[in-house]
């Protein structure tokens, strides 16, 4: 990633100037076994599996087989974005001109209201969610799923950053983890990564065969929303709604990050001012 391409003789002798403001070229990186590539811009540092779950590990969580990187800047920087791979089938794509922002959240906080329940019961915190931080969009072009959230607890106001990348039988989970005050600048690390990623051959979403490959059961309301919530039409087993576990371990930052002392909700991906 930090290596430049050796350039002709020629141009190093003759337009050394020109050659040192070439940009060198994105390094390509496996995610998964063989599950996709991400073309790895200069400035990002790449942990495969083993490094993220020993970066995991060091920050007092347990590592789960979902758990397949952990990308960063080379400079440290105040984020990290975590990759999760989460294979509950394909997921429909057809409502996507039919994303209603407004519809959505609402279903979203009455998921959350059962889900509210439930921590009572378990001694946790209640949760609000507030609004829309990025109301959702689908780039169909790469089967991606973007969207944010503003969430309240008793601690403050936080920001649920996802991206989600469709393929073949799962989920490709690319999540902003960042300083409070970064969202909006550090978002567009997450944008461009999402540009970079691609699934392999035959892990493709457009790979899928009806009748012979799992099925999730949801389209892309329902995977915002979550199973209990989702609109008619999107049944079936999906992932747990993710506004509506608000969490359900901490993710400490560590070396560059540890100095800011932060104690960062795994999904709860980044702490906005208290509105």
């Amino acid at each position: 990633m930090r290596l430049l391409a050796l350039l002709p003789l020629l141009l190093l002798l003759g337009t050394g100037a020109a050659a040192a403001q070439t940009p060198p070229r994105p390094k390509q990186v496996i995610v998964g076994d063989h599950l996709a590539t991400i073309d790895l811009p200069s400035g990002y540092l790449f942990l495969d599996k083993k490094a993220t779950d020993a970066f995991l590990e060091a920050n007092g969580n347990v590592p789960e087989e979902s758990d397949l990187a952990v990308i960063r800047g080379v400079d440290g920087g105040s984020w990290f974005i975590a990759v999760e791979w989460d294979e509950v089938g394909h997921v429909r794509d057809d409502d996507a001109g039919r994303l209603d922002a407004a519809a959505l959240l609402a279903d979203m906080r009455k998921a959350n209201e059962a889900a509210n329940v439930e921590r009572k019961k378990r001694g946790h915190p209640v949760v609000d969610i507030r609004g829309w931080f990025e109301k959702p969009r689908y780039v169909r072009a790469a089967h991606a799923l973007l969207w944010a959230v503003k969430v309240r607890d008793r601690s403050g106001t936080w920001v649920n950053y996802k991206a989600r990348l469709l393929g073949r039988s799962g989920i490709l989970s690319l999540n902003l983890v960042t300083d409070p005050g970064a969202i909006w600048r550090d978002r567009l690390h997450a944008e461009r990564l999402v540009r970079a990623t691609r699934f392999m051959d035959g892990e493709r979403y457009d790979d899928y065969r009806a009748g012979q490959d799992p099925d999730a059961g949801l389209d892309l309301s329902g995977l915002i929303v979550g199973p209990r919530a989702a609109p008619s039409g999107s049944p079936g087993a999906a992932p747990p709604a993710p506004e509506s576990g608000g969490g359900e371990w901490l993710l400490a930052a560590a070396a560059g990050l540890a100095v800011l002392g932060l104690a960062i909700l795994r999904r709860s991906l980044a702490r906005a001012p208290d509105d």
